[in-house]
């Protein structure tokens, strides 16, 4: 053999660098991965956050009487809920909203005619824009926008039945 092919199969042969190089190869997907794992544990937790204050505001809401006003208790006790979402969103990134059905056929269709005072279900939706901590790993455009909603029953109708007198016969 010759010098330069000795060379050649002693380069081929050395084990040293292998670490280096495949540290150098598998650091980027590793990192791209714990990154990844990161930034879903805390998108779930911004959902899990968003749904539960909604649903507690909710509650809260649909069992008072419509005097104290659904849309005021609504917001109240977001507001006050907001805070466990540990900073990520901020109170501009929230918008709620109420609709009024008078009937379980309106809720089914979407077209909720009732107001304040004239309803059975009440549907509670907040829009939130979500926050992102690492941006470059969406895939595809999306808004970041989370529109969750809630539908409680009026309880005010509970208290509105037991008022009425009965029909005689």
């Amino acid at each position: 053999m010759t010098k330069k092919t000795d060379g050649l199969n002693n380069f081929i042969a050395e084990k040293s660098g292998v670490a280096a190089i495949e540290f150098a190869i598998l650091f980027l997907p590793f990192m791209l991965l714990i990154l990844s794992l990161l930034e879903t544990m805390i998108l779930i937790y911004q959902i899990s956050s968003i749904d539960y204050a909604l649903s507690k505001a909710a509650r809260f809401a649909s069992a008072s009487l419509p005097t104290a006003g659904y849309e005021t208790r609504f917001k109240a006790s977001i507001n006050e809920s907001m805070p466990q979402v540990l900073g990520f969103l901020r109170p501009g990134d929230i918008q709620t909203s109420l609709e009024f059905c008078r009937s379980i056929d309106e809720l089914v269709s979407g077209t909720c005619t009732g107001n304040n005072e004239q309803n059975k279900f009440i549907i509670y939706t907040i829009t939130a824009k979500l926050q992102p901590m690492f941006k470059i790993l969406r895939l595809g455009p999306s808004e970041d926008r989370l529109i969750t909603k809630t539908v409680y029953y009026s309880e005010r109708n509970e208290y509105n039945e037991k008022e009425k007198p009965k029909p005689k016969k």
